[in-house]
């Protein structure tokens, strides 16, 4: 008679079925934080799109200039999106999370007054969304401003390569060169 019991699990079977498990969290965890980073992207570039195309009403509204253009300004001329409010010199979306909000000034060229720029930064923005945000935005903008550095972008360039891939996070306003 056998009174010794196998009813149980070796080391080895243990040790197997924790890295599996491991493996599959590691994998969920990548996959779940790479739709976080999408949705932050569309999110603002939805927000930018809202803006820009609110700017440019203000533009007509002010003899095609955007001289003087600022949240405040757009918020004064009831042109703002609905929802949305201003805290010192951002708009702010009505959905504020990664973004908290976006600055509306002047282009850079700005001795004409025929250009704008929109800019952003966040907490938790790193340079892939800002990568994603700026190949949206490429055919539509004259350049961008980024990490204190402008970079002009041509008539089907691909400068928004100049961004690094390496999903740090930025310390500085992102800005998107409109005309």
């Amino acid at each position: 008679m056998n009174l010794k019991s196998n009813a149980g699990f070796t080391l080895m079977e243990l040790i197997i079925t924790l890295t599996v498990i491991l493996i599959l969290s590691a994998m969920g965890l990548y996959v779940y934080y790479g739709v976080i980073g999408k949705a932050d992207t569309g999110g603002i570039v939805n927000n930018v799109n809202q803006l820009k195309n609110v700017s440019q009403i203000y533009a007509e509204d002010n003899g095609g200039s955007f001289s003087s253009i600022s949240a405040s300004a757009l918020q004064a001329d009831g042109i703002l999106p609905p929802n949305w409010s201003v805290a010192g010199s951002e708009a702010v979306p009505p959905d504020a999370s990664t973004v908290s909000g976006y600055y509306i000034t002047q282009g850079a060229d700005g001795m004409t007054g025929d250009s704008f720029d929109i800019g952003f930064i966040g907490t938790q923005i790193t340079n892939n969304i800002v990568k994603s945000v700026c190949i949206g935005f490429e055919n539509q903008i004259a350049g961008f401003g980024y990490n204190g550095s402008a970079y002009p972008v041509s008539t089907g360039g691909t400068n928004c390569a100049a961004i690094p891939s390496n999903n740090s996070y930025i310390t500085q306003p992102f800005y998107l060169g409109f005309e």
